[in-house]
């Protein structure tokens, strides 16, 4: 029954809540190889997404994904961290809140110690504690298509080597919130709140 199955989650779970959009995407140990069709998708890399290509990458996440959560670099945002979820085959960005590196960004005392040791593993000497780390939970999808996508949509070197202030003019099409399918869509800033104050807790 329900409560047989809630008796086999370890206590320290994370049970589909987010405690802290810096914290680990992953507790424990979970399996990653494909199962009667469901796959584990860790996306990670330390250079920015193009907006517009991010953009257009999201449908990878609809299709055949049960769930996805993570944080995102937006080249034209570079001091905001994106927070990205889905299920149910919608899916939503919003602000989860500035980057440690950011000229904004919280001390690091005023952060949890996770978020702190998560940031020092990840350090760049430039882009500080910014960097791509999305978990997908696929059903008869594959995974080398969701990641190619996704890696498809990082800056080039050439894009790299620009630098910031060229990163700023490119278009954006996310506002404080995003939703897709985007159609027909405007943004709500009820659950860009939420978003911001999940990360104030």
């Amino acid at each position: 029954d329900g409560h047989s199955v809630l008796d086999a989650v370890p206590a320290d779970a994370r049970r589909g809540a987010v405690t802290d959009m810096h914290g680990a995407l992953l507790r424990g140990e979970p399996p990653v190889h494909v199962d009667c069709g469901i796959g584990l998708v860790t996306f990670t890399a330390q250079r920015p997404f193009h907006p517009e290509r991010l953009h257009d990458a999201l449908d990878v996440l609809l299709d055949g994904v049960v769930r996805t959560r993570g944080r995102a670099w937006v080249a034209s945002q570079p001091d905001v961290a994106f927070w990205i979820e889905s299920a149910g085959g919608g899916l939503g960005i919003g602000h989860a809140g500035p980057w440690l590196a950011a000229p904004d960004g919280p001390e690091w005392t005023d952060v949890s110690p996770e978020r702190r040791t998560l940031a020092s593993l990840r350090w760049h000497p430039v882009h500080g504690d910014r960097a791509q780390e999305l978990v997908v939970v696929t059903d008869q999808t594959t995974p080398d298509e969701i990641d190619a996508a996704l890696r498809g949509a990082l800056l080039t070197e050439a894009e790299l080597a620009a630098g910031p202030e060229a990163w700023a003019r490119y278009p954006d099409p996310f506002g404080d919130w995003h939703e897709e399918p985007c159609e027909d869509t405007e943004p709500d800033p009820a659950r860009h709140s939420a978003a911001n104050r999940k990360e104030e807790r």
